[in-house]
């Protein structure tokens, strides 16, 4: 299942079979929102946008797990940024979709 939301409504979310449904039905609650909204005088809320960040972030860990790190890296055959880049991309998207459905997703990365 996909969960597309819209960080401008806190509890706006639309949950579908396929990226393009959900994103679909996600287009479909925020027009009957914003209707709703008008209707009843109130403002809309400003549209958030991504600030510019460089990309970069320096992180310190433990000799051993930068060590587990790069072992991994070299089994998967990707750099070690790719995989740690990975990793927090995963996290990140399970932690927010939990924060809606109050429970945490099972990887979407197949096991090698």
């Amino acid at each position: 299942m996909y969960v597309a939301v819209c960080p401008e409504f806190n509890n706006l979310m639309a949950l579908a079979e396929t990226e393009v449904a959900a994103v679909r039905e996600l287009k479909t609650a925020i027009a009957l929102v914003l209707e709703d909204m008008k209707e009843a005088g109130e403002i809309f809320p400003k549209p958030q946008t991504h600030p510019t960040h460089s990309g970069q972030f320096r992180v310190r860990i433990p000799k051993i797990h930068h060590a587990k790190l790069v072992i991994q890296a070299g089994r998967e055959g990707v750099s070690l940024n790719t995989l740690v880049n990975m990793f927090l991309t995963e996290s990140s998207a399970n932690l927010s979709a939990a924060e809606y459905i109050g429970r945490p997703l099972k990887s979407s990365i197949p096991p090698k």
